[in-house]
């Protein structure tokens, strides 16, 4: 039997998911060998780009956005003191993007993927329950909100893979199983997560959203990415103002600390020269320390690495999603980059895997490719 390029690609996906899910079965274990998995995760990145070469670094356009990515990147990191392991970060989290949206995993991978989220969706299911109580005791290091997200990625993988071309979900299973991980959800106080499920919910059951998002996603995502730099400076100004209420249903405060950390680093792009257009690295010291955890996707790379590489890292990521054709995948992908606002999302271990994962879905429903793809 003999190997091909996508059982290769499939493999590493499938490691790398794997890899995310013993955050949620060992925290503590996972916690432990972190630095690890983040070299092993890099190199996992740097193979797969080995084997695709000519199909990845052959398109002129990822050379480069990748090129100029990387440039300003260590342009910020040698004038402004950043991590190299931010360095290695973004670049494993844009590879990824590249890797897994230009080439294909094959059907096996895909298959196993499914069976995998289904596995990690019935754990964090359970997890959910009393997830609040535990991590506040101390009992457990997984933030429920981490759980809310995962949660809803699951959801959405499993959706997208049973319902494949199918212009409607199922009537009976799909109503059922939105409600159920929406009150899983519920319980871990995500609401970025429950606002992506009602969204997904709400957009599978009416195809013209699908529709309008896919006719005009150049500007709704591009509205998004300029949205999420925007959402922090007036949530830090509703904060400065007294403005606070209530959300229904959820037991949360309207600010959790976000807009602290939003403010220090704000404060610092501002005092630091050169600290909008290059960011201020990631070992930049604020009046809280050294923000490890920025909880805004946009303002993540918009921080560490200035306006030029946020310009160059977010036209890539429109590039990849100008090219998708499944309507299901943009309205999932809608919600990730939504998600953004208030988690790191492609920063982050979990959810970078998942938008890897999501971008693969695309090929999904290319139901009449597969078929071809058997006949020879």
């Amino acid at each position: 039997m003999v190997l091909k390029r996508e059982d290769f690609n499939g493999a590493i996906l499938l490691l790398l998911l794997l890899m995310n899910c013993l955050l949620f079965i060992s925290p503590t274990f996972y916690n432990s060998i972190s630095n690890i998995l983040f070299i092993v995760y890099f190199l996992l990145i740097v193979v797969g780009l080995i084997i695709n070469g000519k199909y990845i670094f052959g398109n002129k356009t990822n050379l480069i956005f990748l090129f100029f990515l990387m440039f300003f990147a260590f342009c910020s990191l040698i004038l402004n003191g950043g991590g190299i392991g931010s360095i290695i970060n973004i670049f494993t989290s844009i590879c990824g993007v590249l890797l897994f949206s230009d080439c294909d995993i094959g059907k096996i991978t895909k298959k196993l993927i499914f069976y995998i989220c289904i596995v990690l969706y019935i754990l964090l299911f359970s997890m959910s329950f009393n997830s609040w109580k535990l991590y506040t005791s101390g009992i457990w290091e997984i933030n429920p909100n981490s759980i809310g997200v995962a949660l809803f990625l699951c959801y959405s993988v499993i959706c997208l893979y049973i319902h494949k071309n199918k212009e409607k979900p199922n009537y009976i299973f799909f109503p059922f199983f939105t409600l159920i991980t929406f009150y899983a959800i519920y319980l871990t106080n995500c609401r970025s997560a429950l606002l992506g499920i009602i969204i997904f919910f709400i957009a599978n059951f009416l195809p013209i959203i699908g529709k309008i998002v896919s006719d005009k996603r150049n500007i709704i995502f591009l509205l998004l990415i300029i949205a999420g730099i925007i959402f922090p400076l007036v949530y830090i100004e509703m904060y400065k103002n007294n403005v606070n209420f209530s959300i229904p249903f959820i037991g949360k405060r309207m600010y959790t600390g976000r807009e602290q950390l939003w403010m220090y680093m704000i404060e610092s792009m501002k005092q630091t020269e050169n600290g909008l257009l290059l960011g201020v690295g990631t070992n930049n010291v604020t009046g809280m320390g050294i923000i490890s955890n920025v909880h805004n996707w946009y303002l993540s790379i918009l921080y560490s690495f200035g306006i030029f590489a946020f310009t160059v890292y977010y036209l890539m990521f429109l590039n990849k999603i100008k090219k998708c054709t499944n309507e299901k995948v943009l309205i999932t992908l809608l919600i990730i980059f939504l998600i953004g606002f208030v988690e790191t999302a492609a920063m982050g271990a979990v959810c970078k895997t998942f938008i890897f994962v999501v971008f693969t879905m695309n090929s999904f429903t290319q139901i009449k490719n597969d078929k071809a793809g058997e006949k020879s």
